[in-house]
């Protein structure tokens, strides 16, 4: 099994798996005032996939990445479980 800092069953948002960029202070505020992006300040998110977003979704047409699961109408996530899978399987 990967060792990492997710539980070993449960769902993972896409910032988990391939990673989100810090946001400073000042980011948020600009952010703010024009309406779009990150509009409060957050750590950086290490991610276990070194890859883009579009990179990550272009994966998953193709068959490489595992499929998403629908949690709402605005929401999706992957599984845990899938994940471990699939980087077990690229080890």
């Amino acid at each position: 099994m990967v060792a990492a800092p997710f539980p070993a069953t449960g769902f993972l948002k896409l910032s988990q798996i391939i990673g989100a960029r810090a946001v400073t202070p000042d980011e948020a505020e600009r952010n703010k005032k024009l309406g779009k992006g990150p509009r409060r300040p957050r750590q950086g998110v290490p991610g276990i996939f070194p890859v883009s977003r579009t990179t990550w979704y272009d994966g998953i047409a193709k068959g490489i990445y595992p499929p998403p699961v629908k949690l709402g109408s605005r929401a999706v996530a992957w599984r845990v479980e899938d994940v471990f899978k699939l980087l077990e399987a690229l080890a």
